[in-house]
């Protein structure tokens, strides 16, 4: 499996994950929160390896970006 592939993969569950606890449950809050905070900066590091190994140049990376209303690092 080529690493562009698994690293796809990575961000496609980390989203799911996001979805999954966005969604109403038995969970207090401030741990909702903590885990989307949590998934959210995954979800970043991931895509910047991603447009890394893509050889996208660090300027030219913001117009690659998802828009993840979660990541405070966007």
């Amino acid at each position: 499996m080529k690493t562009a592939h698994r690293i796809n993969e990575l961000a496609n569950q980390l989203n799911e994950l996001q979805a999954c606890l966005g969604r109403p449950s038995r969970r207090t809050r401030e741990k909702i929160v903590a885990a989307q905070r949590l998934a959210a900066e995954l979800a970043f590091l991931v895509e910047e390896w991603q447009l890394e190994t893509l050889r996208i140049p660090e300027a030219e990376r913001g117009m690659y970006r998802t828009p993840n209303p979660y990541c405070a690092l966007h």
